[in-house]
């Protein structure tokens, strides 16, 4: 699926790129797969939200730890269009 994502592009609107924070084997894959999808230019001017979800269960990182491995102030920094947020959908709290 990732491989097919940037065919996807011209016809988005906006991403939103979400990630399983409890799935901690795949959060290093998730996060190479995000910095390759901020360095594509055709999302140069499309909005961004990064989703950090099942934030509730956060048993061994912090939050904090995921907002660096993210690099999330680099990215508000310089892209206009970016925002991230932690949730839990299992609860509805953000």
């Amino acid at each position: 699926m990732v491989a097919n994502w940037n065919k996807m592009y011209d016809s988005s609107k906006s991403i939103i790129f979400l990630v399983d924070v409890q799935n901690y084997e795949q959060v290093c894959e998730s996060q190479a797969e995000f910095e390759i999808l901020m360095a594509n230019p055709d999302l140069k001017n499309k909005p961004v939200l990064l989703v950090f979800n099942k934030s509730d269960g956060l048993l061994f990182f912090d939050l904090n730890y995921f907002l660096a491995v993210f690099d999330v102030e680099e990215h508000k920094a310089t892209k206009k269009k970016f925002d991230c947020l932690a949730i839990s959908a299992a609860t509805g709290k953000n």
